[in-house]
């Protein structure tokens, strides 16, 4: 909704606040990308330290 305003230069049109706020509302340019990132991510998992026995049963 606009809002008319009269002045020494003629009519100008105001936003109000509502409309303002709309501009400035959260917005996902590319729909999905996020997602699509989560899904490509590497998970890193702890490295295991083996023991001595465990190092040579693997090896036998």
């Amino acid at each position: 909704m606009m809002v008319k305003k009269v002045n020494d230069k003629g009519v100008r049109l105001i936003m109000t606040r509502a409309s303002r706020a709309k501009q400035f509302l959260p917005f996902d340019a590319l729909s999905g990308f996020k997602e699509a990132l989560k899904e490509k991510e590497i998970k890193k998992e702890a490295k295991i330290e083996l023991s001595e026995d465990s190092l040579q049963e693997l090896e036998n």
